[in-house]
């Protein structure tokens, strides 16, 4: 017994075994995360004079905007401003690859939940109260919901990627075999382990300073001075911690 234990104690003690391979490590933020010390987003103390946001969302899939009436909206107590795309100083157009995305809806909305506006005032609260005061009108239009409607309307995105290797019609003549089908995949959206949150501080000569739950700060800033028209000089993007990020 004595034997294995002074065995045992000289391969605790080696070289060999010191390092992180094979043990049990905590993760860097674990314990200001467990007790709650952890500063996320939507943790930072605001001042008593923050305006609070709360978007505007479309109600269909697929329609045409006839018009966005606000003036209900803005009888009520704590509002401060309504801002709809004609009142972006920059462009309208953003994308995280293809700047085919707009920020708020010009004409044409193209799916449900598409941004067409946004309520600023005086509490988190009253500005989501009041975003439901925004009447919008639509002309609806039939909605491709499924890839087969999609193929059927011949509804595709602009450009094609291909990578191509080999020659398909060729290995088919060839081939003693071919297995034909169709495979449907229900792809999902990750659930986010924070809220997504914005905290926007204005500061002197046109500068702003972004703290979000966002895992490409880069691409923060580079949206945020685009669509204000901001020299990408005058936005400073931060993240601290997100709370969880997937791929």
């Amino acid at each position: 017994q004595s034997y294995y234990k002074r065995h045992e104690e000289s391969l605790t003690n080696s070289e060999e075994t010191k390092g992180s391979v094979g043990q049990s490590l905590m993760h860097k933020s674990a314990s200001a995360q467990v007790t709650g010390e952890a500063i996320y987003t939507n943790d930072i103390p605001m001042p008593s004079n923050t305006c609070y946001a709360a978007l505007v969302l479309s109600t269909r899939a697929h329609a045409r905007l006839i018009s966005i009436e606000s003036s209900a909206a803005e009888r009520s107590v704590g509002f401060i401003a309504f801002y709809s795309a004609k009142d972006i100083t920059g462009s309208n157009h953003i994308g995280a690859v293809v700047k085919d995305e707009e920020v708020f809806v010009t004409e044409y909305v193209k799916h449900f939940g598409a941004v067409l506006g946004v309520v600023i005032a005086t509490s988190h609260e009253l500005a989501n109260s009041i975003a439901k005061k925004v009447v919008v009108n639509y002309e609806d239009l039939p909605a491709i919901i499924t890839i087969d409607d999609a193929i059927k309307s011949e509804s595709f995105f602009e450009g094609r990627h291909e990578i191509v290797k080999g020659d398909v019609k060729q290995l088919e003549l060839e081939s003693d075999l071919i297995v034909e089908g169709d495979i449907k995949l229900g792809g999902q959206e990750h659930f986010y382990l924070e809220t997504n949150c914005t905290v926007a501080i204005p500061h002197e000569n046109d500068h702003l300073e972004i703290y979000s739950s966002t895992q490409n700060p880069t691409k923060t800033q580079n949206f945020c001075a685009y669509v204000t028209g901001l020299p990408a000089s005058h936005v400073v993007a931060r993240c601290k911690r997100m709370g969880g990020g997937f791929g």
